[in-house]
């Protein structure tokens, strides 16, 4: 956690009050100098004080809204916990350094304005972030139920078309090899059959050629499944002249289908 705490100062510097704030803090936290305005535009007492009960209660509004930017933001990530950077003119930094370096901007917030009209300008900011997040949110969940509602129809990954799912940097034209003698398919494995299909595929037919296997990183991936290509040779023997019937093609590739599907629960298309 990190506080901010005020410090009369009197007569002595602002190094010197850090480091007594060290000396009582022992191992138990870090003081650090938060480089904030020296000055305020005050009144009276009873102004203060206003300005007091009115920032106590956008302080819990503010942290309102940046827990439920932390919970979106992990909902769609699909991941518990995420190191947060903070994004300055200077450059992305965590916490800690976002904070001595901190500098007040004062083009958004003049020093001169009243400090009750400061606290109206952090309150239209504040209402303006939330607003924002609301809408940003809706408009994901907008997209996310017209995608689901989209999903039934077009299939799972074992009926999709192939052409629609090899997209993506990891999909290469020169991955797939068709020739005379070597023809190429896509085999569908589960993520808990990667490792035997790995050490064994090159054993499920005397057509597959060796080290052929190569897998398209993220695909599949969300559906608990990769998907992988291997090539496979077209004849008997490849010095063969004859070129292979198609009957012969779709033989040796229902072999190696029928290898994957009882060895590794893949398939093959």
């Amino acid at each position: 956690n990190h506080y901010i705490v005020g410090v009369q100062q009197g007569s002595r510097n602002a190094v010197d009050t850090v480091r007594d704030l060290q000396r009582v803090l022992r191992s138990q936290g870090t003081a650090l100098q938060v480089n904030a305005p020296a000055k305020f535009r005050t009144s009276s007492l009873d102004v203060l004080m206003f300005v007091n009960d009115r920032l106590t209660k956008l302080e819990g509004g503010v942290d309102s809204i940046l827990k439920k930017v932390e919970r979106q933001y992990l909902d769609i990530k699909e991941v518990n916990q995420h190191k947060w950077i903070i994004n300055t003119p200077e450059g992305d930094m965590d916490q800690v350094i976002a904070i001595q370096k901190f500098r007040w901007n004062e083009s958004k917030f003049k020093l001169e304005l009243a400090l009750p009209k400061l606290a109206e300008v952090f309150e239209h900011r504040a209402n303006f972030v939330e607003n924002e997040v609301r809408q940003k949110a809706q408009n994901y969940n907008d997209i996310k139920g017209q995608l689901q509602h989209i999903s039934p129809k077009e299939g799972n990954i074992f009926v999709r078309d192939l052409a629609d799912i090899l997209t993506g940097p990891s999909v290469k034209l020169s991955d797939f090899v068709y020739s005379k003698f070597l023809n190429t398919v896509v085999a569908i494995i589960p993520k808990g059959q990667v490792e035997a299909f790995q050490n064994e595929y090159e054993n499920v037919s005397e057509y597959v050629v060796p080290s052929s296997a190569k897998q398209f990183k993220g695909l599949g991936e969300k559906e608990g499944l990769t998907i992988w290509r291997v090539v496979l040779f077209n004849l008997r023997d490849s010095l063969e002249a004859d070129m292979p019937s198609e009957s012969f093609k779709k033989t040796i590739t229902q072999e190696f289908a029928d290898g994957c599907r009882d060895l590794f629960k893949g398939v093959v298309r």
